[in-house]
């Protein structure tokens, strides 16, 4: 009798975790269809400005570039080596307890351009 009502309350606490999943997922969501950032490091291409993303065009226009780079070339390597080149570097923000996240170069471990590939074909343009 112990071990079912063990496997009982297990199943509770189970359906309870993937409830709360759910729950948090579908906030997240409904957050990020309002336009609201959801946390994290801020994107390359946006600034954000009371919590919702607003497009920076100077960034944008290197994102662009960059996806035209790969486009071109069909080489992660070959566009890093690019964009090393022209000076380009990655976001500088400051965090909420006032620490500065300074400039860096483009990495490859940064450069998910065959995964981002797929997305500018699916939307039709960059």
């Amino acid at each position: 009798m112990g071990r079912l009502t063990l496997n009982i309350l297990l199943s509770f606490a189970q359906f309870e975790r993937e409830l709360i999943s759910e729950r948090t997922r579908d906030k997240m969501g409904a957050a990020r269809r309002k336009g609201k950032w959801c946390g994290g490091s801020p994107v390359f291409g946006y600034d954000l400005v009371d919590r919702k993303m607003i497009v920076n065009e100077l960034e944008a226009e290197q994102v662009r570039e960059i996806f035209k780079l790969y486009l071109e070339l069909k080489s992660v390597q070959q566009v890093l080596n690019e964009v090393d080149e022209r000076g380009w570097r990655t976001k500088a923000w400051t965090t909420k307890s006032g620490k500065p996240k300074m400039w860096n170069t483009i990495h490859q471990e940064h450069a998910a351009l065959p995964a981002a590939e797929c997305c500018v074909y699916r939307q039709g343009n960059i």
